[in-house]
């Protein structure tokens, strides 16, 4: 399964070695009251009543063999969080099992959530429910990638799509199928049932002994209320599946309301009319699940309270992590939940960092009020002397806000993933930007000729590339490269280095990561990052539309937009631009007379940094 890492002397004293022979004797074993619960959450379904009592009655006659995966705490000295074992920990808690057999490894957090996630995935026992789990555990965790969570489950696509319709059942259904009350079978056909009438049907299956066959001749025979539609059913009104239509032949029942009795055209057109839906939200959001593909404990709702208001807005907001959820369920379609973060890892870093700023902040609070209490026994003239003094420094605050207002800079300690179309987009546009202004730097020529050289000549690894000579030759003068340029030629001929040796194989293999780094060098690099940046289509294409509305918030586009004497005659705010789909918002904001050249986003910065 997953390599273990041996436990160091810090913990050595804590395990304890059995000597009898057996092997899972041999392993090394935690006190009961050492474990603690993995603190980025159990992604463990919940094991039938069945199963659970068997594994019970085993560890009650012969003890626990399978050794818990554990990690040394990083918040509680002493203590080892479970990663995987956890149904083995909670028996031997309620047996009063003195210690547990552990394998303890050495992880970070990223790899300890894989662990805790591959636990249902590795069980050979796995119950059809539990499939249903981790396939959607798996695909939350690849942010919605399918094909990796089918690779990281050694399970084909389909199976996983499969299983992850069973997450449509209502919890009871689940329930029945754990215990095997109900077969796979019946929890299929239920799954494409409202979950209002999955727990009534569930109940007669149970109790009448329902067969998969009769519940699909009962399910090919259900209807659904126009009314209830999500898709245009002006089509439905003479369709002879519509139990108006059929009024002279059967009865409609009492509340004489319109029924749709032919469900594969129902979930057709409700199909469509959900990949319209998701598509719009991607366009606005970026990426979007569907509620099926994540479940609430695989995912965080991110905001500025929990992470801060600079990582929420300069780092989150464009996170590629950050996603919509959009329901599909019955009666719930198309609702979106915004601000979700899959990235469990990422969310818990940022969110302790948030903790750590607020108990600062906190502590200078405090510190702040006992030196304003040790001094209270100053006269009334000194205490408006003191107020003056603190008065000045909050004007020539606020005087110099305003001078600086338009100046841009990147924050190194914001967490994001940025979406790949972004990236590219600015990496290119700073490039394109830096060939220009480095065009006639004669000294740069000098340190790219002099790596292509080197490299051509064998005279450094092949290993070396063109930023590694940057580097090392970044204080250099024009004379001194000279003669390393001489240097490598004479030694190019000595060797008779040839191209087919592959010593070229690192030269301009990456022209934009070497322009960059050389445009970072210069004093003026910020100015030219700005400079480069343009709001126009090409540019603007590649971001959401919440990615677009935190960029006119940022430059000032909004309040300029809004206070436009034009737009208010017309009534036309940004609020009302925003919603008239991503190709109008940005015709209009192109439209609109406003000066970007001050502006670029804090992202773009960060190439250069």
């Amino acid at each position: 399964m997953l390599d273990s890492v041996q436990s160091d002397s810090t913990v050595a004293s804590t395990i304890s070695y059995q000597s009898s022979k057996p092997e899972y004797e041999k392993m090394p074993t935690l006190p009961v009251s050492s474990l603690v619960k993995f603190r980025l959450g159990n992604t463990r379904g919940k094991k039938g009543y069945k199963k659970r009592n068997e594994i019970r009655s085993a560890i009650e006659s012969h003890g626990i063999h399978t050794a818990l995966i554990v990690r040394p705490s990083a918040e509680q000295e002493g203590m080892f969080e479970v990663l995987a074992g956890n149904t083995r920990w909670s028996i031997a808690e309620e047996l009063g099992l003195p210690d547990v057999p552990v394998n303890i490894v050495h992880v970070d957090d990223k790899k300890a959530l894989e662990i805790n996630i591959s636990e249902n995935a590795d069980r050979e026992e796995l119950n059809y429910a539990d499939q249903a789990r981790a396939a959607q555990t798996h695909v939350s965790h690849y942010e919605g990638d399918t094909a990796a969570a089918a690779n990281a489950l050694g399970w084909s696509e389909k199976k996983v799509k499969d299983r992850l319709q069973l997450n449509r059942c209502i919890e009871p259904v689940l329930d029945a199928l754990t215990e095997e009350e109900i077969s796979l079978g019946h929890a299929i056909v239920l799954s494409t049932f409202p979950e209002n009438i999955q727990n009534g049907t569930l109940e007669k299956i149970k109790l009448e002994k329902w067969t998969v066959e009769f519940l699909k001749q009962r399910a090919g025979k259900a209807q659904r209320f126009l009314k209830d539609a999500i898709f245009d059913t002006s089509e439905c009104e003479q369709c002879p599946h519509n139990s108006i239509r059929q009024v002279d032949m059967f009865s409609v029942g009492v509340d004489g309301q319109a029924k749709c009795s032919k469900l594969t055209c129902w979930q057709g057109k409700k199909l469509a009319v959900m990949e319209q839906k998701k598509e719009e939200a991607t366009e606005k959001y970026g990426k979007v699940l569907l509620w099926i593909e994540s479940a609430d404990a695989d995912r965080n709702t991110v905001t500025d309270a929990n992470v801060g208001e600079a990582q929420f807005s300069e780092g989150c907001s464009n996170c590629e992590s950050k996603a919509a959820i959009m329901d599909d369920r019955e009666g719930k379609e198309g609702q979106i939940v915004e601000n979700q973060c899959l990235d469990r890892v990422c969310f818990d870093k940022c969110r302790k960092k948030q903790i750590k700023a607020k108990a600062a902040e906190a502590k200078a609070l405090a510190e702040q009020a006992t030196h304003s209490d040790a001094r209270g026994d100053n006269t009334d003239g000194e205490k408006n002397d003191d107020k003056a003094a603190q008065a000045a420094p909050t004007v020539a605050t606020a005087s110099q806000k305003t001078s600086t207002k338009k100046q841009v800079t990147a924050n190194k300690d914001i967490e994001s993933k940025i979406s790949t179309k972004v990236t590219e987009r600015e990496r290119q546009t700073l490039r394109n930007a830096a060939a220009t202004a480095l065009d006639s730097d004669v000294v740069l020529r000098l340190r790219i000729m002099l790596s292509a050289i080197d490299q051509l000549s064998g005279r450094v690894s092949i290993n070396n590339s063109v930023e590694d000579t940057l580097k090392r030759t970044k204080d250099a003068d024009p004379k001194a490269l000279q003669q390393e340029i001489q240097a490598s030629i004479t030694h190019f001929i000595a060797k008779k280095k040839r191209y087919s040796d592959g010593g070229f194989s690192n030269v301009g293999n990456c022209p934009e990561k070497t322009l960059l780094m050389a445009l970072a060098e210069k004093d003026t690099a910020q100015d030219v990052a700005v400079s480069a940046w343009n709001a126009d289509k090409d540019t603007l294409t590649n971001y959401t539309i919440m990615q677009i509305v935190n960029l006119c918030k940022e430059a000032g586009f909004i309040d300029a937009y809004d206070k436009d004497a034009s737009n208010v005659d017309k009534k036309q705010n940004f609020s009302k631009l925003s919603k008239s789909g991503k190709g109008k918002l940005i015709e209009g904001i192109i439209g609109f007379n406003f000066d970007w050249s001050h502006y670029c986003p804090k992202t773009h910065l960060k190439h250069i940094s």
